[in-house]
């Protein structure tokens, strides 16, 4: 049995006997599909913002358009690529647990987590530029990416890798929005000393 299958039989044996965090990681789980909780909490704030910075409301929407393209990348190159068999094929319980729930069963490869992908991209793309916006977005970001692995959705090196590949994208698109702004001479963003 591989370390990762150790990991997620630990959580499955020792995590799964309350029914109110069995049933709190179904809510994060399915806050983080598609990156849902990410686009409401990025058009709320832009929608905040547009009255205050223009550049960071900018930012924001440029933010929505690398999620989506991180999200095509990591769903539909990388997990086609490497096709690696979610951890309830390994591990049949995860399966009574996810019915036991009423949690449909994810389809679709499991490497890496798509949600710690999305979910680590926005964290880190907020705490770039509002410090304030990393505090209370990489928690969330942890929870939804825990949660799938308590559901047996993911393996660790799932979720790791999503989240290092996502915190790559909110890096990148850090770096680009500085260039697009300084270039078209709105200035340069230092939103992360605020």
């Amino acid at each position: 049995m591989s370390i990762d299958q150790e990991i997620s039989r630990f959580i499955l044996e020792n995590l799964h006997g309350n029914d109110l965090i069995n049933r709190i990681m179904v809510v994060l789980s399915k806050l983080g599909s598609a990156g849902t909780i990410w686009i409401i909490f990025f058009v709320s704030i832009m929608i905040y913002q547009l009255c205050r910075t223009k550049k960071f409301a900018l930012s924001l929407v440029f933010g929505l358009v690398i999620l989506l393209i991180g999200w095509l990348f990591n769903d539909y190159l990388l997990k086609l690529i490497i096709n690696r068999q979610r951890p309830y094929y390994a591990i049949p319980e995860f399966q009574d647990f996810m019915n036991s729930l009423n949690y449909s069963l994810p389809s679709g490869s499991s490497f890496p987590s798509g949600h710690s992908f999305s979910s680590f991209s926005a964290a880190t793309m907020l705490f770039l530029y509002r410090k304030k916006f990393g505090f209370i977005s990489y928690p969330l970001a942890i929870l939804i990416a825990f949660s799938r692995i308590f559901l047996g959705a993911h393996y660790l090196s799932d979720i790791l890798t999503g989240a290092l590949l996502g915190a790559s994208f909110g890096c990148i698109h850090y770096l680009l929005c500085n260039l697009i702004f300084t270039k078209t001479k709105l200035g340069e963003m230092k939103y992360a000393s605020r």
